[in-house]
């Protein structure tokens, strides 16, 4: 995996980003949980360090799988990105 730095700062973030929006299931139809964690660790095992999420994906359900499986990872080396609120 390759790594960059963030801006000016020491921050390194993996040049691929696991983006979260289709495990909230809020518009392709519902994911089987199970899988949808697994597709996230799978993920971190081959080097992703950086999740991105929001409260609109799924209305919570993607964050709450995000961290369910970065259980047991070392956090220290992840960057979980969300958003603020849900406008309307």
């Amino acid at each position: 995996m390759e790594y960059r730095k963030l801006g000016k700062t020491d921050l390194e973030l993996s040049a691929i980003t696991y983006g979260a929006f289709a495990i909230g299931g809020n518009m392709w139809g519902d994911n089987e949980k199970k899988d949808s964690i697994d597709s996230v660790k799978a993920s971190i095992d081959n080097g992703v360090t950086t999740l991105d999420t929001a409260p609109f994906y799924g209305f919570g359900l993607s964050e709450e799988m995000i961290g369910a499986a970065i259980q047991g990872y070392d956090r220290t080396k992840m960057q979980v990105l969300t958003k603020f609120g849900m406008g309307r």
